[in-house]
């Protein structure tokens, strides 16, 4: 596969660094790329060994980061940046 280009790696990024579980319908909402591209994205991703499926399901899978002694030394205080318990409700409750 490819690398990948443009603005879509950097937010994802961001992203998984930010919040402790991640799915495609919700790196969709919060970086506003289409799900194709997410998709793209969190597959190179996960075949570089940078994220990991936790799910186990064929739908409503569920990534995370995969933890380097950095970040785990990093404090939850510090995730979420800028985003409220409603930005997550409202990605869920897209799902629906």
């Amino acid at each position: 596969m490819a690398p990948l280009s443009g603005k879509t790696p950097p937010m994802l990024r961001d992203l998984f660094t930010s919040w402790p579980l991640v799915s495609v319908q919700m790196a969709e909402k919060l970086t506003g790329a289409h799900r194709a591209t997410v998709q793209r994205n969190i597959d190179w991703m996960e075949e570089r060994g940078l994220i990991r499926e936790v799910t186990g399901q064929g739908r409503y899978r569920m990534w995370r980061i995969v933890e380097t002694r950095a970040t785990e030394a990093r404090s939850t205080s510090d995730r979420n940046d800028g985003l409220s318990a409603e930005d997550i409700y409202d990605v869920l409750a897209a799902r629906r």
